[in-house]
């Protein structure tokens, strides 16, 4: 005769209640219903009442909360991939890039990242306060428009409807996107430029907002950039933006009020504005220090690119064009 070793069901302990109930012994119990003498004594010592001896309801309450209690997330169980969760969310590493990178380049871990979500939002992740470290959703998506607000006329300018449609897809490499990250107690701004394809951020602080003195910032920040790797980049509207034409690169510019239209560079400046906050005062940061956190999300992997980093990616990119 063979034992199977499943749980309990609620109809074998009701019939385990009725067999007590009419003096049959455990181990007859047992032969019953093919379970071991000792599945049997287990099941009624763990789920007797300490008044009214086995009940099969009761039993089985009890037996779904420790089921419960023993279910503990793979994280919890093992340490070392709690430990890296912790540290590459607060690293700045969304769930899924966390996961994703895993995959990539860790044999002894396999994790979605949906148990990552699940693991910052469980009790003991929120009492934590781990959710801290995911990226703040607005309470409203979208940007509120500025009515009455007329932009200044910017020369020559070039809609992006004339924009190839290669770029829009990002299949070429070398088209960038370009946009003012503005501070709001006396900050300054920030220019932040970035490849379409390759997700890498280039960027530097600025003073002003004057045109020439943009102009100048981005000419400085593509300097070393191989010609063939500047083939276009767009813009919004803002003025900081009329001297595109000494730029000497194609040069595209947004519908009035859709910054979606350029969603590489929105999508960097929102990564951004985890370590650079609106509020940041002008010495909040030095030099130095906007260059890590601009280092450091350029060498965060990114699942748009099969979650290897933007400056993988990119070296990548100008390896091709030297072969070609």
């Amino acid at each position: 005769m063979g034992h199977h070793y499943e749980q309990l069901q609620e109809s074998e302990r009701n019939e385990i209640y009725r067999l007590l109930s009419a003096g049959v012994s455990q181990r007859e119990i047992g032969r019953r219903l093919k379970r071991s003498a000792g599945t049997i004594s287990r099941e009624i010592a763990r789920n007797r009442l300490p008044r009214g001896g086995y009940q099969p309801v009761a039993a089985e309450r009890q037996a779904l909360v420790r089921r419960h209690a023993r279910r503990t997330s793979k994280i919890k169980r093992l340490s070392q991939l709690e430990e890296h969760i912790r540290d590459h969310l607060a690293m700045g590493q969304s769930p899924e890039q966390i996961a994703g990178r895993l995959r990539l380049v860790e044999d002894r871990f396999s994790i979605s990242h949906e148990s990552i979500y699940r693991f910052v939002h469980s009790p003991a992740g929120r009492r934590e306060r781990l959710h801290n470290f995911l990226a703040q959703a607005k309470s409203r998506r979208g940007r509120r428009a500025r009515l009455g607000q007329r932009k200044p006329l910017i020369p020559d300018r070039v809609s992006i409807d004339a924009r190839p449609p290669s770029i829009k897809m990002d299949l070429s490499f070398g088209h960038w996107e370009g946009d003012l990250m503005t501070f709001g107690l006396g900050g300054g701004n920030a220019l932040v430029l970035t490849e379409q394809k390759s997700r890498l951020i280039l960027a530097a602080r600025q003073t002003e907002k004057k045109s020439v003195t943009t102009a100048a910032t981005i000419k400085r920040l593509l300097k070393r950039t191989p010609k063939p790797a500047k083939a276009s980049i767009t813009f919004d509207n803002g003025g900081e933006f009329a001297g595109h034409k000494t730029l000497r690169l194609d040069t595209y510019f947004c519908d009035p009020h859709s910054p979606w239209q350029k969603g590489a560079v929105e999508n960097a400046i929102g990564r951004l504005r985890r370590d650079l906050p609106r509020k940041t005062k002008p010495g909040d940061y030095s030099d130095d220090d906007f260059s890590s956190i601009v280092a450091n999300h350029n060498n965060t992997p990114r699942k748009c690119l099969g979650f290897r980093t933007p400056t993988e990616a990119y070296r990548q990119e100008i390896k091709n064009l030297r072969c070609t």
